[in-house]
């Protein structure tokens, strides 16, 4: 097989890999808080209209990117990519790191997500709480997962 057929999809995975990673980082440390500074106020709180505007818009892109990431390292696995066909446990560690984020993710979108939108004002911030803790789980999980896959 040829180098670019074996580039093609090692390019997608990591700039898929990156997206996401930057997503989580973005959605943590700028889109959230920025959302809350601009919420503030005597009666504060979670800007829940604004999150699910923000959830609407970034799950089309979400899921494109985990579907690219997800078939690009399939076929990595059935090209051959002198990295990807090494089951080391290097392999395995990336691969549960990846699944969490898919996990947590799917997680969130059909279970976190719902019942954030129909949540009352006095039960939303505990049901975002445990978003957040997620999200900073996806994050350890994808930063493990590509320091794994430059190391693997």
């Amino acid at each position: 097989m040829s180098t670019t057929a074996i580039l093609i999809p090692r390019i997608v995975h990591a700039v898929n890999a990156a997206l996401l990673v930057g997503a989580t980082f973005s959605n943590i440390f700028v889109v959230a808080p920025t959302a809350y500074d601009v919420h503030r106020g005597p009666k504060a709180t979670i800007p829940m209209e604004f999150l699910i505007m923000e959830g609407k818009r970034l799950a089309p892109w979400l899921y494109i990117a985990l579907a690219a990431l997800l078939l690009s390292g399939i076929s990595m696995l059935f090209m051959g990519s002198p990295a990807s066909t090494k089951i080391t446990p290097l392999f395995v560690a990336k691969v549960l790191a990846w699944t969490t984020w898919f996990g947590n993710t799917f997680y969130g979108t059909l279970v976190t997500w719902p019942k954030l939108q129909f949540a009352t004002v006095s039960e939303a911030p505990a049901i975002y709480r445990v978003y957040v803790v997620r999200s900073w789980i996806n994050l350890g999980c994808g930063v493990a997962g590509i320091i794994l896959s430059v190391i693997h």
